[in-house]
């Protein structure tokens, strides 16, 4: 038997509201809270969804459409449905939620009101492939997997009248980087600047034209903005930095 309890220290924000995750109930499942005169960022998912009111009182607004909701009240949404909960009352809002992915029903329920749900186009879309590590040129597996998949998605999504983008990169950062420039004789910038180009030149032979191939090496803009982002990240309180063992060449130094 499994039992969760509602933690109010486990939250957090997720969605304009706060919420935590519970493991090993099968779907995705986790507890949710709305403040008083809170609401949820509106949103749309693949996934199915249930709510389970245990607490506040709100109402829950799908596709325009507002429905009270108080202790006692599930509801189920369905596959791309905006969803939004708002709390109505002066107390917190807390709910159950369960949600789980049926790809077959997901399918009919994207082709079924596709017309009405426009939300997904009003506005533009970025897709961002995997970058890949300039060690070497593309394999079939990758063409075949984020660029290739990336690319047919942005072309569909643009023969629909969607403003879409596709954006990668090259990882010049990565460690197999330097481990392939030690076996080359060459430096690490030098064996990620050939590679990348030779990846460029891969795609662009496959038809495949990213709108923004960021070359992290060479962007000037780069390394003050990875910079900026960690800095953001750990001034939120949100991560810990701390010092841990790690593997160590004593021979090398690496």
């Amino acid at each position: 038997m499994k039992i969760t309890h509602y933690e109010p220290g486990a939250l957090s924000a997720a969605f304009g509201i706060d919420m935590s995750s519970v493991e090993g109930f099968g779907p995705g499942a986790g507890w949710g809270r709305v403040p008083a005169g809170g609401a949820s960022d509106p949103h749309q998912h693949d996934e199915t969804e249930v709510f389970v009111i245990v607490r506040g009182t709100g109402d829950l607004v799908v596709d325009g459409e507002r429905t009270p909701a108080a202790p006692g009240t599930v509801a189920m949404f369905e596959p791309f449905e905006t969803h939004v909960i708002e709390n109505t009352g002066g107390d917190d809002l807390v709910f159950f939620d369960l949600y789980w992915r049926d790809p077959a029903h997901a399918a009919r329920a994207a082709a079924a009101d596709a017309a009405d749900r426009r939300r997904f186009g009003a506005r533009p879309v970025f897709v961002f492939s995997t970058p890949p590590t300039p060690n070497g040129d593309l394999h079939l597996g990758h063409l075949s997997g984020p660029y290739l998949g990336a690319d047919a998605f942005v072309r569909f999504q643009r023969m629909n009248g969607v403003q879409a983008w596709h954006l990668t990169g090259s990882d010049d950062f990565q460690s197999y980087v330097a481990e392939r420039a030690r076996r080359d004789g060459r430096e690490p910038a030098e064996t990620a600047a050939h590679f990348s180009a030779e990846i460029a030149a891969t795609l662009a032979l496959m038809d495949i034209r990213p709108d923004q191939y960021t070359v992290t090496n060479a962007d000037p803009s780069y390394p003050d903005g990875l910079r900026a982002f960690f800095s953001r990240l750990v001034d939120s309180g949100s991560v810990n930095p701390r010092s841990t063992p790690a593997l160590f060449d004593a021979e090398t130094g690496d």
